[in-house]
């Protein structure tokens, strides 16, 4: 006997469309805190070499970060279309610069195809959650939460901190004591 899928409620997930190097990846959309033209970034001595520097966004020092190194697949290029996302990383900001950002969109979650498990022991792909298409290509649906180590959240949290001396607060609201 055959079941009618038809009747069973779809489950929706919404996600944020954005290019690094040529190729499209998505993140969801509630990792998203807001979307700004890249400014001024202070680099920071000492810094992992996927870290561009820190900004200073309404009083929040936020170390923002180069997508494209992160993933090893080369650099963003700064121009008019280059965005940085400002994401949530366990509990504390970091601004993800990228090439473009290209569209919020909203997908069936049947849609997406899980990684294979190959692919996963291929490379450090613990932070792909799958793929799915849109417009003719094929993205990749990022975790954000899993995209840095535990040792790299660490020493982002080190770096605004030591920039923050010189600043002011940068915590969240919410989080002050």
């Amino acid at each position: 006997m055959q079941t009618d899928h038809s009747a069973q409620p779809r489950e929706e997930k919404r996600a944020v469309l954005f290019e690094l190097c040529g190729e499209a990846y998505a993140i969801a959309l509630e990792a998203v805190e807001e979307v700004i033209r890249v400014g001024d970034i202070s680099r920071v001595p000492q810094s992992p070499a996927f870290v561009e520097g820190v900004i200073n966004l309404r009083g929040f020092v936020i170390p923002v970060v180069d997508l494209a190194r992160r993933f090893g697949v080369g650099s963003v290029e700064r121009t008019r279309s280059a965005r940085i996302m400002v994401t949530a990383v366990e509990d504390q900001f970091v601004g993800a610069l990228v090439d473009r950002v290209l569209d919020a969109l909203t997908l069936d979650a049947s849609d997406i195809e899980p990684p294979s498990r190959l692919l996963r022991s291929a490379i450090r792909a613990d932070y792909l959650l799958g793929f799915f298409e849109s417009g003719g290509a094929l993205v990749k649906l990022l975790d954000f939460d899993k995209v840095f180590s535990i040792e790299e959240i660490g020493a982002l949290s080190e770096m605004r901190q030591g920039a923050d001396q010189a600043s002011g607060s940068w915590e969240r609201e919410g989080d002050k004591a």
